[in-house]
């Protein structure tokens, strides 16, 4: 579970295009551990699917290594910026990938 706002300014507004920039703040980050596998570090890429968890061959977690990283409280200090342009009224049915890659700024 994550929340978070938007900060931002109305950059432009006309009656065809409204234009926004801000940030986008994270206030919370709620994460559940029930289960794990240790990894080695050995710089290999790692996928998180059902298949990987029960073909896995590392060792699991123990009861107690679970219970302590599920105690852990993560607060990510991730932020973003943002740009809202507004692409078409509501109603539009035209709007597709190559229409929007075209009307951005």
């Amino acid at each position: 579970r994550a929340i978070f706002h938007l900060t931002g300014k109305l950059d432009s507004c006309t009656s065809t295009s409204i234009q926004m920039s801000g940030t986008v703040i994270n206030d919370e980050t709620d994460v559940r551990v029930y289960d794990c596998r240790q990894a080695s570090n050995s710089g290999a890429s790692y996928t998180c699917n059902a298949a990987d968890w029960t073909s896995a061959n590392q060792p699991a977690c123990t009861s107690a290594e679970v219970d302590l990283l599920d105690a852990q409280n993560p607060m990510p200090t991730t932020t973003a910026t943002f740009t809202l342009v507004k692409l078409g009224a509501l109603s539009a049915t035209n709007i597709d990938c190559p229409y929007v890659r075209t009307h951005l700024p």
